[in-house]
């Protein structure tokens, strides 16, 4: 209840404007300077146990008679301080803390504390105030300081001493990590901090101001954001096509419009339509929709189309694809985010000079997308290979715990004796025996006998085996996906027949890491190896697992009236404050209109849903509601005009659970979403079935 009690105080007071106690009469004292300030810490209630003063009536044993004069913050705390230190005074306590901005602690094992001190590295916090006007807290300075909701201010009761301590001066903590870089586009920054904690200043000491900044910025180059697509723009001249070829690009749909509109248009042929020729590719949208039509040509047909769906506001990598292969066929595909979506045999490859590539063309509307990354390449290297021993094909930054690994092999003998090694991912920093050391590992042994190993629940080698025909090829796909259970579930499939499945629950992530064509201990096996893919993360079922700064999309824009729907189910409570979801206009974190439009958090130990928006003139306006554990609630906010009026309502599983005029609508633009944002904790649950839309007015 100490943190839900605080946390309603502070948005009472600090958000709406409104103070408490205002109306109140005040009697404040002042009391002699025999106390040091030690610092301000993270939250440490297991040792600052005991309640001595409050100005909150909800700890009756602590009340000192009045409530917070917010007025005259430093009045506030000279006497919280004054009536706390007479309480530990008589209790013979040596230290005390102020929290929540009006609760005063007591530590009644001092040695828990000085153990703690020293091993305070990474505690320190920054968010305790001072002075008339609320502002941060410096140790050195001689006015007192107060913690606010996750943090206290630590303070030395000081005995009758004849002489004056000897001063502490802080010293820096070690550099943390660069942050991740704090754009998706274009031109970002990483930070990296250190904290005045090795020592924290104390007794009078110096703070770390004089050894240099607590703090570094560094520029990150990310892709470029991208640009929208004009109609009869000549983007790129392509010398020549060859039948091996690669074209990939980054889509965001921002609208749609009626009638067929184009993206992208290739052609080595005047003429829209449908030559052997005239698309090669050429890139549409459906009317009034996100649905994508990707033409070419393929098998004879100037038009052959694949059609499948992307996201609006959200980039999809589209990369279309003709790949030769070992028997000298092409093989013709779509990936959406590096998986395939769609493929077949073109027993017509051709080769095309002189293309011009258009975004959009002269004959159709363009589409309302922003078109950020193209690549393409031709011809491509030949899709096939033969195991040999250590050889690296390719690096892989990242394994997540969701990947996809897929491939085809054709045995070339029928006995192979001992194992021998056709291909295997493995981390650069292990050794064999290891985890990460086969992610997987395949090889072949005996009769054509296909064992696959990998790091499934702790066994860094767990081992799934099949005979496979010899002489033919065979479709092999290795697959570990994020079920809505909130399990990965790991599965092995040969020529789309499952053969072994089961719930990994010990899923890892693996950074850097190669793809060997055979590993360094076993001889690579006589066999052909083709059409070897690899996609990370894999997302199915549109479920998520809360991650810290995890980007999902970006909003062109909230209308007045709009809608979010999600399904949220918690599958551990965390201390402290945890966040959900949070949709910002302004990368900020609390509390200017549109920093949380809207943000979803977990309350400390608990399942109580914290729903923050931007309504009436609050920037952190919030309602709680409890939600249950291992469970989906469907919960949908939304906002829509009623007889010339935005009422702004929250709906679980389809009941309102609350309602409120918003008089003070408004529209809000470039929007970036995050499944768990950068400012907190992230709260260990699943989402799914995520929606946006904006509402006719």
């Amino acid at each position: 209840m100490l943190l839900k009690a605080s946390f309603l105080t502070v948005g009472i007071l600090f958000l709406s404007g409104i103070k408490a106690g205002q109306d109140g009469v005040y009697n404040h004292v002042t009391c002699a300077h025999d106390h040091v300030k030690m610092g301000c810490f993270n939250n440490q209630r297991h040792i600052f146990k005991d309640v001595l003063a409050t100005t909150l009536q909800d700890y009756p044993e602590g009340y000192i008679g009045q409530k917070a004069d917010w007025n005259n913050f430093s009045k506030h705390l000279q006497t919280l301080v004054c009536k706390c230190k007479d309480i530990a005074v008589k209790k013979g306590y040596k230290y005390f803390a102020i929290g929540n901005y009006e609760i005063c602690y007591g530590a009644k094992d001092a040695a828990a504390f000085e153990d703690f001190l020293k091993k305070s590295k990474g505690h320190v916090s920054k968010q305790c105030l001072m002075g008339q006007w609320y502002e941060e807290c410096k140790t050195s300075d001689t006015d007192l300081c107060a913690g606010e909701v996750e943090s206290m201010y630590i303070y030395e009761m000081r005995r009758a001493m004849p002489t004056q301590p000897t001063p502490v001066n802080g010293g820096y903590s070690q550099w943390t990590d660069w942050s991740s870089c704090d754009a998706t586009c274009g031109e970002g920054q990483q930070v990296r901090e250190r904290t005045c904690t090795n020592p924290p200043p104390s007794r009078g000491g110096k703070d770390c101001e004089q050894l240099g900044a607590s703090s570094e910025i560094k520029k990150c180059n990310l892709k470029p954001c991208g640009a929208v697509v004009s109609k009869n723009k000549l983007f790129k001249k392509i010398e020549k096509i060859h039948k091996s070829y690669s074209f990939t690009f980054e889509i965001m749909p921002t609208g749609t419009i009626s009638g067929w509109s184009n993206i992208v248009h290739a052609y080595d042929k005047s003429g829209n339509c449908c030559g052997y020729g005239q698309r090669i590719p050429a890139l549409f949208m459906f009317s009034k929709s996100t649905r994508l039509h990707i033409t070419n040509s393929v098998n004879g047909n100037g038009n052959h189309v694949v059609n499948e769906h992307i996201p609006m506001g959200k980039f999809t990598n589209v990369t279309v694809q003709q790949v030769e292969r070992s028997d000298g066929s092409y093989l013709y595909s779509v990936y959406f985010n590096e998986r395939r979506i769609a493929s077949t045999v073109n027993t017509k490859p051709q080769e095309f000079n002189n293309v011009q590539l258009y975004a959009s063309d002269k004959w159709y509307n363009p589409s309302k997308v922003i078109l950020r990354y193209f690549d393409f390449q031709s011809p491509l290297p030949k899709q096939f290979f033969k195991p040999q021993q250590g050889y690296v094909r390719q690096s892989i930054p990242v394994i997540d715990k969701s990947y996809e690994v897929s491939f085809k092999v054709k045995p070339n003998k029928q006995y192979y004796g001992n194992y021998k090694g056709i291909l295997s991912i493995s981390n650069t920093k292990v050794k064999d025996g290891v985890s990460g050391f086969r992610i997987p590992g395949v090889f072949i042994k005996d009769k054509a006998v296909l064992h696959i190993f990998n790091d499934v629940n702790g066994d860094p080698n767990r081992a799934v085996s099949k005979s496979i025909p010899y002489n033919e090829m065979t479709y092999v796909k290795v697959k570990q996906v994020l079920t809505e259970f909130g399990l990965y579930k790991y599965t092995v499939s040969l020529d789309d027949h499952v053969i072994y499945e089961t719930f990994n629950t010990k899923p890892k992530r693996f950074e850097g890491n190669v793809l060997l064509t055979c590993d360094k201990i076993h001889q690579g096996a006589d066999v052909l190896i083709e059409d070897f893919h690899l996609a990370t993360p894999v997302v199915e079922h549109d479920v998520y697992e809360i991650a810290r700064n995890q980007y999902i999309k970006t909003i062109p824009i909230i209308q007045k009236s709009y809608r979010f729907t999600m399904e949220i189910k918690p599958l551990v409570v965390r201390h402290g404050w945890t966040n959900i979801f949070h949709a910002t206009s302004n990368a900020g974190n609390c509390c200017g209109y549109g920093s949380r439009i809207p943000a979803f958090f977990l309350f400390s130990g608990s399942t109580r849903l914290h729903m923050c928006n931007a309504v009436n003139g609050r920037g952190n306006f919030y309602i709680d509601r409890t939600i249950p554990m291992n469970k989906f609630t469907k919960v949908d906010l939304q906002q829509v005009l009623e007889s010339g009026e935005y009422r702004y309502s929250i709906f679980f599983n389809n009941v309102e659970v609350y309602t409120i005029v918003n008089k003070k609508p408004q529209v809000f633009k470039h929007v970036n979403v995050y499944f768990g944002d950068r400012f907190y904790t992230p709260s260990n649950a699943l989402i799914r079935n995520f929606h946006f839309e904006n509402l006719s007015a």
